[in-house]
């Protein structure tokens, strides 16, 4: 980014002043730099364009969707960083080909995203949600294989297309992993301790998760109201799976953020220091914004 190019703030015209001020003060909060985690991030996708303010929709739709959208790229841009660097930690709780599984689905989401995004842009509707069910195809393996490492064995011992086509065909097609993901959490939502912090945010999360089954493409199920507006309702639905992915991970895995939090010491003063950090504090980061997307009035005007 050049010096006269807008920064973080200036990228976002006409988004809820009270989301930014939000936003901003929970990463502060946790010593965290947004605006180099943005800058390395979403400013670097590939088709990047800022985010053109437009009339004659509700209150800050759509700039408040694509605000949580980009920073759900930042999200999943801090799993990945954290996952490079897991992988070459020989104490880390999880497996290393359920890190090697993640890193790999993660580096093709980013890329998902990014066209997304040009999409979303220039109100491409169809292309958007054929990528968009991808998208969500992405998520449920990525919780998978963070929480079944046998799985993720046999997803990275695949090695000709014919293997890698059985694989999908058997644990991730026809909705097969999201069943599987689903089964995971109700004996988590039954089954848990009652005290502490993380006792606490589980079932925060799960009262949360109850208010946005992802049912249809649109806020509160709303359905597009134009062709425009189906793009922009893909948006929220890509929005709200990315950040299901660190809410049900969390909610499954009891090593996840072991894992995460270990990392931090090792990596002051590394390139990379922000945004494993980021990836450590993303289980409560993420969980508020997701509160937001599943309980704003965000639908689109007339």
């Amino acid at each position: 980014m050049t010096s006269s190019e807008p920064g973080f703030d200036a990228s976002y015209p006409g988004v809820s002043p009270q989301l930014m001020a939000r936003t901003r003060q929970l990463w502060s909060a946790r010593g965290l730099d947004l605006d180099a985690a943005w800058r390395g991030t979403v400013r670097q996708l590939k088709g990047y364009q800022p985010v053109v303010s437009r009339t004659g929709v509700a209150p800050s739709f759509p700039e408040d969707v694509f605000f949580l959208f980009d920073q759900s790229v930042i999200w999943i841009s801090a799993l990945q960083c954290a996952s490079e660097t897991a992988g070459r930690q020989a104490d880390s709780n999880l497996d290393p080909e359920q890190w090697l599984a993640v890193r790999h689905v993660l580096g093709q989401l980013l890329e998902k995203l990014a066209a997304i995004r040009m999409l979303s842009l220039a109100d491409f509707s169809a292309p958007t949600m054929q990528i968009a069910r991808s998208v969500s195809e992405d998520a449920d393996m990525i919780v998978l294989f963070l929480t079944r490492p046998k799985l993720a064995a046999r997803f990275v011992e695949c090695r000709s297309k014919d293997e890698a086509t059985g694989f999908w065909r058997k644990h991730i097609a026809g909705g097969r992993a999201f069943r599987s993901i689903t089964e995971q959490l109700y004996r988590s939502g039954l089954d848990f301790d009652t005290d502490g912090s993380y006792a606490r945010w589980r079932k925060d999360a799960l009262g949360v998760l109850s208010l946005a089954v992802h049912t249809s493409f649109g806020p509160q199920g709303t359905p597009p109201s134009t062709q425009e507006g189906a793009a922009w309702d893909c948006l929220y639905f890509v929005t709200l799976r990315v950040q299901e992915i660190f809410a049900y991970s969390h909610i499954v895995s009891v090593f996840l953020q072991a894992d995460l939090d270990r990392m931090i010491p090792s990596t002051e003063g590394a390139q990379d220091a922000n945004m494993l950090r980021a990836s450590a504090a993303a289980r409560d980061l993420v969980l508020e914004q997701y509160k937001w997307m599943s309980t704003a009035d965000l639908t689109i005007g007339s």
